[in-house]
């Protein structure tokens, strides 16, 4: 998705990220390559996923700039928890200004990312990214960490982003357990829950259906459908609301309304949205 972004003009993207496709399989950037050239791989993903690219866009650009915020105070190291072939490292050395970046990931992906690096070495940038092999369900992270040059006791910045929701619960609590235990006063997660929606399913009354009818044959707004839209509406973003708040978050990115016809008459609106917690600059 990243690298499919770079279809758009540089002022028009939501993340710039020109090393993307170094992690490509051929037969991927075959495809993107010959897609691009016409921008339709980018209108085919929203086509058959609405919303689907905006929303991992946005999660990675809300991370990057506060990651960009922490690293201009005195944030002296970055760990980035099932990492994948996330390219923070390089994208943004210049902010950095070589402070180290600890990849952590399953070791299988670990060491074919480390790789595909040692192939493109002289068209990425000089960055400190040093990659740690961990399985999240059996090793420890902080011995890992520690193995690979992590400083305990400074001010550290930890992403973890589209990964607790494939890890057990007791997992993801002893791997917050253990980041609490090696981080310093001041350590920022940038933390992003994941997907939250809201629902609500209405039907027409047979008299709205009825007023309805008659206002199509003057032509004009029809009230009686108008106001069913804007209860639902406001109904399904009530429930969303809701949802976050029971996930622990205090903010919704990039919020968007569904629809669709369960069965005559009766239609299912959607309110959906990114779960993130969000805190004051300085805080």
């Amino acid at each position: 998705m990243r690298a499919s972004e770079q279809r758009r003009k540089p002022a028009d993207r939501i993340v710039d990220d020109p090393y993307a496709k170094l992690f490509l399989g051929p037969m991927l950037r075959a495809a993107l390559a010959t897609w691009e050239v016409s921008g339709r791989l980018g209108n085919l993903a929203e086509q058959f996923s609405p919303g689907l690219l905006a929303f991992v866009l946005c999660r990675h650009r809300y991370i990057d700039d506060r990651l960009v915020r922490a690293l201009r105070a005195d944030v002296e190291q970055v760990v980035l928890l099932g990492a994948g072939y996330d390219t923070r490292g390089y994208r943004l050395a210049h902010e950095l200004k070589y402070r180290p970046v600890f990849e952590v990931d399953y070791p299988a992906t670990s060491e074919r990312k480390t790789k595909i690096v040692a192939r493109y070495k002289k068209e990425l940038p000089v960055s400190d990214v040093r990659s740690v092999e961990v399985d999240f369900q059996k090793d420890s992270l902080r011995d890992r960490l520690q193995a690979a040059g992590f400083k305990r006791g400074v001010r550290t910045f930890f992403v973890w982003e589209g990964v607790a929701m494939y890890l057990m619960r007791s997992t993801v609590k002893a791997t917050l357990t253990e980041l609490r235990e090696i981080s310093a006063p001041g350590s920022e997660i940038a933390r992003v829950i994941g997907p939250v929606w809201g629902i609500t399913v209405r039907s027409r009354s047979i008299v709205g259906t009825a007023c309805a009818g008659c206002q199509q044959i003057f032509g004009g707004e029809i009230s009686a459908l108008t106001s069913l839209a804007v209860d639902s509406r406001n109904e399904a973003m009530h429930r969303l609301e809701t949802n976050a708040i029971a996930l622990g978050a205090n903010a919704v990115l990039g919020m968007r309304f569904d629809s669709g016809e369960l069965m005559q008459n009766t239609n299912e609106i959607v309110a959906y949205g990114t779960a993130v917690i969000l805190s004051a600059p300085g805080r």
